[in-house]
């Protein structure tokens, strides 16, 4: 899968800015050493995403038993909208979460094209913070016995008596 280009508006924007940092004197080889370092950085993440993606893509492929289509129309969106996200964000955790949403971004996922973009749009507004709250919020007291079973005697206590007081009000 071949790394995406930048866009042509951007590159011009940036070769727009950095000639005008040209002309300050003292600052036309910094700009172009700024410019040098963000390029070998952005190509270096990109890199690492399009591993993640390749390591996600590679599992999908075992447990499916097929070759996936990487030019089906639904992936190859999926793939620039999760990729400009990735490309976005420092998470790495974020980044694993993308890559394995665009592992299933094509036909071959279970879920249907809506709620694939639907996900999409949430992994790629999200933190990691966010979507980890998210998933106590789903189950606390799973998430309890699983990183604090001492805790979950308390839980279980003031769920028990919060719900005996509101039966008794009903009553």
């Amino acid at each position: 899968m071949p790394i995406p280009e930048e866009s042509p508006t951007k590159t011009i924007i940036q070769a727009t800015l950095l000639g005008m940092l040209g002309d300050v004197p003292g600052l036309g080889g910094l700009a172009g050493a700024i410019e040098g370092s963000l390029a070998a950085k952005a190509r270096a993440r990109d890199e690492d995403w399009l591993a993640m993606v390749a390591a996600r893509v590679t599992l999908v492929e075992t447990q499916q038993e097929a070759m996936l289509d990487f030019t089906d129309p639904e992936f190859v969106a999926a793939a620039h909208r999760l990729t400009r996200a990735a490309q976005e964000t420092a998470d790495d955790e974020k980044r694993e979460r993308l890559a394995a949403a665009l592992a299933h971004g094509g036909p071959w996922s279970e879920l249907p094209l809506d709620q694939r973009e639907r996900m999409e749009r949430l992994l790629a507004e999200l933190s990691s913070r966010e979507v980890f709250l998210l998933g106590v919020l789903s189950d606390p007291r799973g998430w309890l016995q699983e990183n604090d079973p001492e805790a979950i005697a308390t839980y279980d206590g003031q769920f028990t008596s919060g719900r005996t007081h509101l039966e008794g009000r009903r009553g």
